[in-house]
């Protein structure tokens, strides 16, 4: 365990964590085609997944453990600890964090409080609601892998759908008494799968829906491939354009899905690709926005006359399940600081000659990626302005109109 991991930990934290894992790696030798056993001492291959020792049993009670505790605040910090342990694994390619996520849920979906709240009819307490949206959100990282195998995926969607259809799984605005639709829009490629109306949406919902989803499209595989990919001789002004009017590319795709990508790209250890997608995504998102800017000049004196100035959203993105403006905000403020420090490093290089060269290729990307005069930050800053100001439907339920008020406060303070 690393030290910046484990500080601010109390001590009876660490000792349970440090007892879930047993340090020993288990490489995953290939079959040998010539005679003789394979040699102890070679390690893994490059290509091998990591693959760290579970203590399932411990996992299990554990998370039983921590459900159990009545305050909720020492016990949610615990809990938190195992949902960032499993985003760790995730980045490392360990090949047990999708386990170790699975004996979480299936800890939580066992918590008698489940049904007990049912019948009497009363909701969850917000902090025990949040573990309940981290836990939705780290599922969906965990099949929207862009290495995941087409039969893993099956399996794992067996399991949400069992957990989707037991009565007592947790509803995604926390309300039990409402139809909505389904909003979650899958690539434009034909992929519907689960597109019909749902009765109501659970905090698997989402994850499931994402099954259908893939990372095949070519257009999305040059994108996350090269900062250099651009096409400056496209001038198509239709809203389907595949590039802006500088030829940078653009990414069309229901906006909470497609940030989803960018969290999972993040979540799985590949954090240029996922952000050469977030820049796409937030240019989408520019372009659209001056698209209805320019429409609302053009046709202003009868838009005012009517009463209606814009488009309203069904679906706002702030205080949306899957987090999408937050998710660019972090991505793109991440990449600022990391560029910062990357710069600092070259810096304190002796030698001149590789100082400029590296500089060079630091740039490089930096000014293919964003327009002259902007940085990283600026560009996060324009994002959460952009969320926040999206005229959008409040959405129905206690919980989640409190969570768009709470999501805003959160972006406030970080602008």
């Amino acid at each position: 365990m690393g030290s910046s991991w484990q500080s601010g930990l109390s001590a009876h934290a660490s000792t349970v964590l440090v007892s879930l894992w047993i340090m020993t790696h288990s490489n995953q030798l290939q079959p040998s085609s010539s005679q003789g056993a394979p040699d102890p001492t070679a390690g893994a291959s490059v290509d091998d997944e990591n693959c760290w020792h579970l203590d399932e049993e411990q996992v299990q009670k554990q998370v039983k453990l921590f459900l159990s505790q009545g305050g909720y605040h020492s016990s949610g910090k615990q809990i938190n600890l195992l949902f960032s342990k499993v985003r760790e694994m995730l980045k490392m390619r360990d090949s047990n964090g999708a386990r170790m996520l699975t004996l979480i849920t299936e800890q939580f979906m066992a918590d008698p409080r489940l049904a007990l709240w049912r019948q009497q009819g009363t909701t969850m307490t917000d902090k025990y609601r949040q573990l309940w949206d981290e836990l939705g959100a780290l599922w969906m990282c965990i099949v929207l892998n862009p290495h995941c195998k087409a039969e893993q995926k099956s399996l794992w969607l067996c399991q949400l759908r069992r957990w989707n259809s037991v009565d007592v799984c947790p509803w995604e605005d926390g309300n039990h008494d409402n139809d909505l639709p389904n909003l979650t829009h899958s690539l434009p490629q034909g992929a519907h799968g689960n597109q019909e109306m749902r009765p109501h949406r659970t905090v698997f919902t989402r994850a499931i829906e994402a099954c259908d989803l893939h990372w095949q499209d070519r257009h999305l595989q040059h994108i996350i491939a090269s900062d250099l990919y651009a096409n400056y001789c496209y001038h198509d002004n239709q809203e389907s354009s595949l590039f802006d009017s500088r030829g940078w590319p653009l990414w069309h795709e229901h906006v909470p899905t497609a940030c989803a990508r960018v969290d999972a790209l993040r979540s799985h250890g590949y954090p240029k690709e996922a952000l050469r997608l977030a820049i796409a995504v937030v240019n989408t998102l520019r372009r659209q926005q001056q698209r209805q800017l320019e429409h609302f000049r053009r046709h202003k004196k009868e838009l005012l006359q009517k009463g209606h100035t814009s488009i309203t959203n069904m679906e706002g993105w702030v205080g949306h399940p899957l987090d999408p403006i937050g998710t660019l905000f972090c991505t793109l403020t991440e990449s600022g600081r990391a560029g910062e420090e990357g710069s600092n490093t070259c810096l304190d290089l002796s030698d001149c000659s590789s100082v400029v060269s590296r500089a060079e290729l630091q740039r490089m990307p930096v000014q293919r990626l964003l327009g002259d005069g902007e940085s990283y930050v600026a560009l996060a800053v324009e994002t959460a302005l952009i969320g926040l100001g999206q005229q959008r439907v409040m959405p129905d339920g206690l919980y989640a109109q409190e969570k768009v008020c709470r999501n805003e406060e959160q972006l406030l303070a970080k602008l």
